[in-house]
């Protein structure tokens, strides 16, 4: 996912440089990216199904993160979730 982020990213940064030259064809070489990026996963078969793989795990562990925060934020103040505002203030 950092990868696709980081080529976004860098895709537009280059389209908003200037040019060097006034008739570059920018739009061939856009539809040629875009081409590279749906057949990606026809030219490397074994990274789809791992890319799918560790997805699968991120979401899983993700989920697993909010579901214990949400846990955490809403027990009673009982010692085992966050402080309330009347507990460790200095007012």
């Amino acid at each position: 996912m950092f990868l696709i982020r980081t080529v976004f990213w860098l895709g537009v940064v280059f389209m908003l440089l200037p040019g060097g030259q006034a008739g570059e064809p920018l739009v061939p070489a856009v539809r040629a990216v875009g081409h590279d990026l749906r057949t990606f996963c026809q030219r490397h078969d074994a990274t789809c199904p791992t890319r799918r793989e560790v997805w699968g795990l991120m979401q899983r562990k993700a989920a697993a993160g909010a579901r214990m925060f949400k846990e955490l934020t809403r027990s009673e103040p009982d010692g085992q979730g966050l402080p309330t505002n009347d507990q460790g203030t200095y007012n």
